[in-house]
């Protein structure tokens, strides 16, 4: 029901509305106007008589505020609503008063159980008052007086900063578990009272805040209850924090800062050259918690001690004195810290003492430093003295792990020593270290070393030994002028000069097997080397030989070992000649030789490569052996790094002995596995990166790759016969894509797929011209079946190929895969057992790529096709599985060559009791061998679900339940 009645007579307004939505309804608004207009015809234009008497009255009773729900799409609104405004008086001068009156307002997961709101207007102040009440807070009370004057013609509104302004906020039990529902994430915890006010005086700002805050938490971790009292001035800012809990027994922070607050400006001016105080006084801090609270794992221990700063931002006194027990970090125990740091004077002066154990460090240095904060600027003075003291004593590696990246398997046990003292005219350094290199069951390789530095010549010796008369021996010197360097104007370091040797004979090469890279595992053999450089650090004059005898090692990538390595080297100024190096795996040996002549603008370098049977180990794969004899040409004589590599008279033996398998890694919901050797190799190359110099290259950065078969490579074995050539350019230029061109082809062959023999139509892999190097397969082989002929398409990037069966006369994709797995389309197995078994075998060779097997699958329109292996790769077990329904999967397994007492044939049943914690599986087979497990799983680490999906979710179990 709308009223609507309104009239409008030379100038004068009258103006009656009134709304309700039925005749019994509580809701009502209803409004009434009395006003003066201008003439329409006034230079002016519209609007009210300044001086003419106004007279508005606005009330509405009870709106229920789910009317609004079409306008905010998913988000739901409730709650009633009520408003009174008045206003009396003239347009110039208008006196208001409304209140407003919510209440059980939702908006969302935000509810409000009332909220009273009072603004006034008057001889110019505004007034306003406004009360929340909601379940997570009793009350927050805000009341402010302005000397704002407000209008209703032109100018509409004037702020007068002579006059006096209040402001008071006052909040009574917040509870801030309540705030998730306006800050999802924030997971706060604990109850905070607390009162601020403000209060502008003669144009003079002066605020006060006393807040209290009990049990605060945050992700369920308890930290303490805290109380802070500020205060503010027109010259300064004062403050007291204090807290006290689980986190830390106490925490006590004063600070006094100069400001000046200049309110006609709008500005806050930091006042740099006034004295400044901050105290801070911390007892018993447990590291754990804070570093969990910043998102830091993996440390431990207490803290406690004190830290301050006086006087002005640009000469401050700073001191800290603090002292850490029990420290961990990186779950490396480092043990008792005590750390000293003074700044005054224009000197930084630190002590640093660590104490575990036997082990200690004690570490003392005096810089002449000044520290500007009102600048944020360093200023070194090089011309005073410097001092630097070192002493380390059982220093091992679980102090240097956190802050260093070491081998895995590294554990060392260092005494060292530095001294070092001077300014930019006279500086001297020395130094010594002696340790002993092993892994965490025996120490086995001591290391000595010293170095001494001066202004002109530093100098290096290192040993690693003895082992009789076989210790490495590596000495160097150098001649850097290290005040240029300081100071920015040294010429250029490749004409640095550099005198070197490195000597050693039967070197034991296991006694460097925790130093070598992750790539290489358990050298053993002898080491050979005999080296001098001298000339400069651009361009040195080598001169020399290394070797190696009776070596063997494990190539960690390649997952085989090589023994009977023979590596002979021969330097002679820039030329590095490969006089040999062979190695044997297996029954395949391998030899390369070659030349590389190094020389800014005149590098270039050849390669001969031979492989006699050398194996090709792979897990869950046939065992191969690679013959070649392959050559490789660098010419970096020009403005591109050119390469040319071709392979001759190559041959590739595909094999179905028997090998050893690994098992494959179980698969669980919600735990992803990481190459955790690869995380830090790409850490270290990341850091490496960062750290690069923009030097000159030794070779051109531009580069053109040639790959070519000189010859065709032939493939043969049981399970495949082809033929491949072609070959493949790649070009590199500075800051552009790769770009690669050419193909491999293949002229002829068969392959064996699901136990048939197919012809190779054609076979084509190409790499993309520009973007990610993901080759291109395509290949079409044929076969005839007893039922039509059966073609095989594989197609698409390496990384997802698909898989296409066609038939002629033409089938489904299913009854294909049935004819060549069964030998018929229909459902029966024509063959016996071992004959399947011989199937299943070859589907393990037709399916070495993990992609093709998924591919597989999801043509099928099953829920899960899966190879994998029993002790050996001739142990194959093919799994088919179905989910029947929500809560049980069924699952055969065929397990072919299985060992007496294996079943053959399995049938697994998965049974989802509440999801998805609880799970029951049942497994019986044709040897009466079976189980049942009881599966409990955690998720953890993942973000909140909305508390909307989560309350769905209990709701669904609690329906479930039912």
């Amino acid at each position: 029901h709308i009223g609507v009645e309104a009239g409008l007579d030379r100038g004068k307004l009258d103006a009656h509305v009134d709304w309700k939505p039925g005749a019994d309804a509580r809701e009502r608004v209803e409004l009434r106007a009395n006003a003066r207009l201008r003439a329409f015809d006034d230079r002016r234009g519209p609007g009210l008589v300044a001086q003419a008497p106004l007279h508005v009255e606005l009330d509405a009773e009870q709106l229920d505020l789910s009317r609004l729900q079409p306008f905010v799409g998913d988000h739901v609104v409730e709650g009633r609503l009520g408003t009174s405004v008045r206003v009396v008086g003239t347009g110039a001068k208008p006196l208001v008063l409304a209140t407003v009156d919510g209440r059980k307002l939702r908006y969302d997961d935000l509810r409000i159980t009332g909220v009273q709101a009072r603004v006034g207007h008057g001889d110019g102040r505004v007034d306003v008052g406004l009360d929340v009440s909601a379940p997570w807070v009793d009350g927050v009370h805000l009341t402010a007086s302005a000397p704002v004057r407000v209008s209703a013609v032109a100018p509409y509104y004037a702020i007068d900063l002579d006059q006096n302004a209040e402001l008071a906020l006052k909040l009574e039990r917040l509870e801030l578990s309540g705030l998730e529902a306006v800050a999802p994430g924030l997971e706060l915890a604990g109850r905070v009272d607390g009162e601020v006010t403000a209060k502008l005086d003669d144009g003079k700002l002066q605020g006060k805040a006393d807040i209290l805050a009990r049990n605060l938490a945050r992700k369920g971790e308890r930290i303490a209850t805290l109380t802070l009292a500020a205060a503010l001035d027109e010259r300064s800012l004062t403050g007291k924090l204090q807290a006290s809990g689980p986190a830390v027994r106490l925490l006590e922070l004063d600070v006094a800062v100069p400001m000046k607050v200049d309110v006609d400006a709008g500005k806050i001016a930091w006042l740099k050259d006034q004295p400044h105080d901050v105290q801070l006084r911390l007892a018993d801090a447990d590291v754990g918690t804070i570093g969990r609270l910043a998102g830091l794992g993996g440390v431990a221990g207490r803290i406690e001690g004190t830290a301050s700063l006086v006087g002005t931002a640009g000469k401050p006194k700073i001191a800290v004195d603090m002292t850490g027990r029990r420290l961990a970090f990186s779950s490396h125990p480092i043990g008792r810290v005590a750390v000293q740091v003074t700044h005054d004077g224009g000197h930084v002066r630190a002590a640093v003492r660590q104490a575990r154990g036997a082990q200690h460090l004690e570490l003392d240095a005096d810089v002449p430093m000044s520290i500007d904060l009102g600048t944020r600027k360093l200023d070194w003075d090089k011309q005073a003295p410097h001092t630097v003291e070192l002493d380390a004593v059982a220093i091992d590696q679980h102090l240097v792990a956190p802050f260093v990246a070491l081998p895995e398997d590294l554990a060392f046990d260092l005494n060292a020593e530095v001294h070092a003292k001077g300014n930019i005219e006279a500086f001297g350094a020395r130094g010594q270290l002696r340790a002993s290199l092993g892994d965490a069951k025996q120490l086995s390789t001591p290391v000595a070393g010293r170095f001494s530095v001066s202004q002109v010549q530093q100098s290096v010796e290192l040993v690693i030994g003895p082992f009789e008369d076989s210790a490495i021996e590596l000495v160097a010197t150098s001649q850097v002028p290290l005040r240029a360097v300081i100071e920015g104007n040294a010429p250029d370091w490749k004409t640095f000069p550099i005198v070197a040797s490195l000597d050693t004979a039967h070197f034991p090469l296991r006694a460097l097997n925790t130093l070598l890279p992750e790539a290489i595992d358990r050298a053993d053999g002898r080491f050979d080397a005999h080296v001098a450089v001298a000339g400069t650090l651009g361009t040195p004059n080598l001169q020399g030989q290394l070797g190696m005898r009776d070596a063997s090692i494990t190539v960690v990538p390649l997952r085989q070992r090589f023994d009977r390595v023979r590596l002979d080297v021969r330097l002679a100024r820039r030329d590095i000649e490969l006089v040999e190096f062979s190695a044997r795996s297996g029954s395949g040996k391998a030899q390369i030789k070659g030349k590389l002549h190094l020389e800014r603008g005149a590098t270039v370098a050849d390669l001969q490569v031979n492989l006699d049977g050398l194996p090709v180990v792979r897990p869950g794969l046939p065992l191969m052996k690679l013959s070649t004899r392959t050559t490789a040409k660098l010419d970096a004589t020009g403005t591109v790094t050119e390469i040319d590599v071709v392979a001759r008279k190559s041959v590739l033996d595909v094999f179905t002995n028997t090998v050893t398998a690994p098992k494959p890694f179980p698969t669980v919901e919600g735990v992803v596995y990481v190459d955790s050797a690869g995380l830090r190799a790409d850490k270290k190359a990341t850091a490496a990166d960062e750290k690069k110099a923009a030097t000159e290259p030794l070779l051109p950065t531009d580069m053109h790759l040639r790959f070519k078969l000189g010859d065709p490579i032939y493939v043969r074995g049981p399970q495949a016969n082809m033929t491949w050539r072609g070959g493949v350019e790649v070009e590199h230029d500075p800051g552009q894509p790769v770009k690669v061109t050419g193909a491999l082809n293949c002229d002829r062959g068969r392959i064996n797929f699901l136990g048939r023999d197919f012809e190779i139509d054609s076979g084509r892999v190409t790499l993309p011209e520009q973007g990610p190097i993901d080759p291109y397969i395509a290949v079409t082989a044929i076969t005839e079946t007893s039922e039509g002929q059966v073609t095989i398409d594989v197609h698409g990037r390496a990384s997802r190929p698909e898989l296409r069966l066609y038939s002629d006369p033409p089938m489904s994709e299913s009854d294909i895969f049935a004819l060549l797995v069964t030998g018929g389309s229909g459902s029966d197995d024509e063959g016996g057992e071992g004959d399947v078994g011989a199937k299943a075998a070859s589907l393990l060779a037709a399916f070495q790529n993990p992609v093709l097997q998924r591919e597989l699958q999801d043509r099928l329109g099953i829920d899960r096709v899966g190879v994998s292996f029993g002790d050996t790769v001739d142990q194959p077990i093919v799994a088919v599985g179905k989910r029947v329904s929500k809560k049980v999967y069924l699952e055969t397994r065929y397990h072919h060559n299985a060992p007496d007492n294996y079943n053959r044939a399995e049938i697994h049943l998965e049974y989802t009791i509440k999801a998805p914690s609880w799970t029951i599986e049942t497994f019986i087979g044709d040897a009466a061998k079976g189980g049942l497990e009881v599966w409990w799983r955690r998720r953890f680490g993942r973000p909140p679900e909305p508390r909307n999906t989560a309350k769905r979710e209990a709701e669904d179990e609690q329906s479930d339940a039912h």
